[in-house]
């Protein structure tokens, strides 16, 4: 009983933490913070962050290989340059 609460409560911290780094980081390139929360519109924003072509979005959609191009997207987003602001 405790260990599912324990393992519980990690989980939750881990995807806080994930969908904290995730706001902040569209904040940072110019896109809604809260659009991290949404589950398929953050990977259509991730693909558009890392400006990469939209059919990259169906590849997140295919199982075993969305956590590979999940990946890809987010080193590539962390890597493109800031949207100026205006």
């Amino acid at each position: 009983m405790i260990q599912s609460v324990v393992v519980s409560a990690l989980v939750a911290i881990v995807i806080g933490a994930a969908a904290t780094a995730l706001w902040r980081a569209f904040e940072r390139r110019g896109e809604p913070g809260w659009s991290a929360l949404v589950p398929l519109l953050n990977l259509w924003v991730l693909v558009k962050v890392a400006r990469l072509p939209r059919w990259v979005f169906g590849l997140t959609l295919v199982p075993y290989l969305n956590v590979l191009v999940i990946a890809g997207l987010v080193v590539r987003a962390l890597r493109a340059e800031p949207t100026p602001a205006e």
